[in-house]
């Protein structure tokens, strides 16, 4: 991902590794699920690992559609105002980041 943001490489040839690296991180949650031994832990695996493959199924073919749908929000993000950028910092980091600490 950092060398498709350099432009070092492209970025519809990188689409298909930064789909692997997510399959990589469902394999730690995985292991470390199985290593915990709960049993609502195992269920919310597999629940996690059935929406990753659906994500591989859907976008692995599609990797022209997830690039052009990737160009046309990037484009759009460059022109957002240093207001909205912080209203959607707030709402989808910070709040949630709240939420989880004192829950």
């Amino acid at each position: 991902m950092p060398l498709a943001v350099k432009r070092v490489i492209n970025l519809k040839k990188a689409i298909p590794f930064i789909i692997g690296a997510n399959v990589g991180t469902v394999l730690e949650v995985v292991i470390l699920t199985l290593i915990a031994g709960k049993s609502l832990a195992i269920a919310l695996v597999f629940v996690y690992v059935l929406f990753a493959l659906i994500g591989v199924l859907i976008w692995l073919p599609n990797t022209n559609l997830l690039f052009k749908i990737t160009k046309y929000f990037s484009k759009r993000m460059m022109h957002v105002s240093r207001e909205r950028a912080l209203m959607y910092f707030v709402v989808f980091i910070l709040i949630p980041f709240f939420i989880l600490i004192f829950s």
